[in-house]
This record gives structure tokens, sequence and C-alpha cells, in this order.
């Protein structure tokens, strides 16, 4: 009797435990920053910065809560990028960096810091985790960029693109890059894709830029 109360009691712990921390990521990260002012998203840090510190503090105690969470569905979806961050902030391990990424794919892109996206993929694409899913995802923002402040240089679509891919194996991306230029209407998002397919330098992309360039019916930015 005394070994099944205890269990009981150890069981209804840690369901406690779990649920105090699934509601605290509900009410740390139930708002959208891409849908705030400057002003609002600030208000929003020091919660933010409370959840690290407390995930932090005691990783023993918090850390597979953290993961179950970042896999889990339903949480915000700004929790998932922020999360993950706060994960990789604690943990370098392969299987980690596989919820991580899975993480950043149920996040919201529009809410997430660009550059700290294309950084973040590409960390994850030299541990040669397959990114495309999400690096493609680039390409539905007409506008995505960023400016480096420190070369005075701006990293556009075609480059953010890059980045986030070409550290990986080009099994995982290229046939995936080249079926969405045969649909893909925008012009900058042609040329981005033209701009990674140049810098992987593979047989099966080259093959396709040489088609390109014979194709009368491809526009001269592209073939240019």
């Amino acid at each position: 009797m005394t070994k099944i109360l205890t269990g009981l009691f150890l069981l209804t712990t840690l369901n406690c435990f779990s649920q105090t921390l699934h509601d605290e990521i509900n009410n740390t990260y139930d708002f959208s920053p891409g849908k705030l002012t400057k002003e609002e998203q600030e208000k929003k840090i020091p919660l933010m910065d409370a959840f690290w510190a407390r995930v932090k503090s005691d990783t023993s105690k918090y850390l597979n809560e953290l993961r179950r969470e970042l896999r889990s569905e339903g949480n915000p979806k700004f929790f998932y990028y922020e999360g993950g961050q706060l994960l990789l902030s604690i943990s370098k391990n392969i299987n980690d960096k596989e919820i991580i990424l899975k993480a950043i794919i149920k996040s919201d892109l529009a809410d997430v810091d660009r550059r700290s996206l294309v950084g973040t993929l590409n960390y994850l694409a030299k541990s040669n985790l397959n990114t495309t899913e999400v690096a493609i995802k680039i390409l539905d923002d007409k506008a995505f960029k960023f400016f480096l402040p420190e070369h005075s240089f701006y990293f556009n679509q075609g480059y953010c693109l890059t980045y986030s891919l070409l550290p990986t194996s080009p099994d995982f991306y290229l046939t995936a890059v080249i079926d969405r230029f045969k649909s893909e209407k925008d012009l900058n998002a042609k040329k981005s894709i033209v701009t990674l397919l140049w810098f992987t330098n593979s047989c099966k992309g080259n093959e396709f830029l040489r088609g390109l360039s014979a194709d009368k019916a491809t526009e001269k930015e592209v073939t240019d």
C-alpha cells in the first residue's frame, strides 16, 4: 500500500508540475509579435526573461518539460520559436536540435526576427539536419531580407535562402527548390532560387540552370 501511495503521489506531483509549466507558457507567449507595436513588444520582454531564467535555473527539473512542450501541439506559435532558442542555449545535443527544427516549423515566421531565423537554420544545417521545409518559406515573403550594420549590407532573400540550406545535403532540397521554381510566379523568388542553385554548384542544379539559360520563355532578369 505504501508503494502504491508513493507512486500516486509522484504521478500527481509530475502532472501538477507539467500543468504549471504549460500554463506559464500560455501566459508568457499569448501574443503575436508581428501584431504588436514596439512598445507593446517591450512590455513582454520581462515575462520571457523570467521564463528563460526559471528553466535555466534548474535544468534537471525543467529541461524535459521544455522538450515535451516543444514537441506537443497547441502551444502559442511564438513559443515554438522562442522555446527552441531557449533549448538551443542549453543543449547542443543532436536530438534537441531536431526538436528545435520541428518546433520552428510550427511557428509563424512573420513573428520571428529574420536574422535570428537564418542564423539558426544555418546552424542546424551544419548538423546535417534537413532545414528545407522552413527555409523554403523564406520565398513566401517577397520582402525577406535583413540589414547587416557591421558590413553596411543587405542580406537579400536569395542569400537568406542559400545560407539556410547550403551547409546541409543538397539531396534534401534540390528537388524541392527546383519544383518550387517551376510553379513560382514571383520574379524575386525565382532569382533567389537561381542564386541558391548557383552556389550549390551541383550536377542537378547546374543542369537545371543550363536549361533555364536556353529557355526563351525564362525572364531576362533570371537568365542574366
